[in-house]
């Protein structure tokens, strides 16, 4: 019982401690003085909005504004609950945003994860128009240099890189979004036993829903194997088809032109009868195999590739393609850049089921 208290008072311990002290963290980071040499202007107004979705963004920001009333440059700093959720957007749709605001800058602050537990806090300063104007950046736990000519022009050479990345990123996210490839299937359900009775999925590429086949999808993606598989059971389904068709038609026109009516000539009716049974027995051969060959087919499947496969590489397709296009593995890195809430970078299933006459169809979007 002592043991089971003494861990609830050290778990206990360390929870209120946490909190204070990582918030701590980030007032030692914002000092006064060191934030107000960065501040270009006299009795400023602004905005400062926190931006992104980073778990320090909360503390880096309460810190900073904090920081912000205290100094001799800003008069006034308003936050950004007027705005809105903008944890999605950009910064130059947040400035579009903010422009409408009764202020001189906005300050949008992003937080980024910087290894061993640290954050780094990055903070562009813009005007109305969208022109950034100033900026600086710093580190969790270590204190904000003062702006000094040198530090000043290191400091706005690192907000120009993050508003071009930004720029570059968007561009690069555009063309992912064009090029990956993701699932649309549909599963059948019996509504009065509630068992999926037959299920189907279709590739497309790009934004604007492009069907692919499944050899367009393997030629895509570079599923070599898996082509070479298709195309040679689809070769033997056409050779098998053809040839039957010919088997056929071969029969077909032996028939036609040996076969005579033995009612035409009755003198000669059991001779005629005899003739054309021969004919028959040679046709009726190349007619079952014919129509055999032309039944068989359809039985030969073309793809030996399972569903889930098909979603393995093309989840392997989409990861190269994040890395070929320079993106990060995981695109919630840069998630203020995305166009939606969706998650790019990993599988994501919506489902839905709509009822149909004697039983329920149910919609399945998966994006890789």
């Amino acid at each position: 019982m002592r043991s089971s208290t003494a861990l609830f008072s050290v778990i206990l311990g360390l929870s209120l401690f946490s909190a204070p002290a990582f918030a701590g963290v980030w007032e030692d980071t914002f000092a006064v003085e060191a934030v107000d040499s960065w501040m270009d202007g006299e009795g400023l107004s602004l905005v400062l909005v926190n931006a992104g979705a980073d778990e320090a963004l909360a503390e880096a920001g309460t810190a900073l504004a904090a920081a912000l009333r205290e100094t001799s440059s800003v008069k006034v700093v308003m936050d950004a609950s007027a705005l809105g959720d903008v944890s999605a957007l950009g910064d130059a749709e947040i400035v579009e945003k903010a422009a409408s605001l009764p202020v001189d800058q906005i300050a949008v602050l992003r937080v980024f994860p910087a290894g061993e537990g640290q954050s780094s806090a990055v903070v562009t300063l813009y005007d109305k128009s969208g022109a950034a104007v100033g900026g600086f950046s710093a580190n969790s736990g270590e204190p904000l240099g003062a702006k000094e000519a040198d530090t000043a022009s290191a400091a706005a050479s690192a907000v120009s890189a993050v508003t071009q990345t930004d720029t570059d990123l968007k561009a690069q996210i555009d063309e992912y979004l064009d090029r990956r490839v993701w699932f649309q299937g549909m599963a059948g359900i019996d509504s009065g036993t509630g068992q999926v009775v037959s299920t189907w999925s279709v590739p497309y590429k790009g934004r604007y829903q492009e069907k692919m086949t499944k050899p367009e999808l393997y030629e895509y993606v570079g599923a070599d194997e898996a082509l070479a598989f298709y195309k040679k059971r689809l070769k033997t389904r056409r050779i098998m088809g053809f040839s039957s068709l010919g088997i056929l038609a071969v029969g077909s026109i032996y028939h036609l032109q040996n076969y005579e009516d033995p009612f035409e000539r009755y003198s000669n009716y059991d001779a005629i009868s005899a003739a054309n049974a021969d004919v028959a027995r040679k046709v009726v051969p190349l007619y079952v195999i014919g129509g055999l060959g032309l039944l068989i087919p359809p039985f030969i499947s073309l793809d030996k590739t399972e569903q889930s496969e098909r979603y393995q590489m093309v989840d392997e397709f989409n990861k190269e393609l994040r890395v070929e296009l320079g993106l990060p593995e995981d695109l919630n890195e840069i998630r203020h850049l995305l166009p939606n809430e969706t998650d790019y970078s990993a599988p994501t299933v919506m489902f839905g089921v709509a009822p149909l006459e004697g039983g329920a169809a149910a919609g399945v979007h998966v994006t890789f």
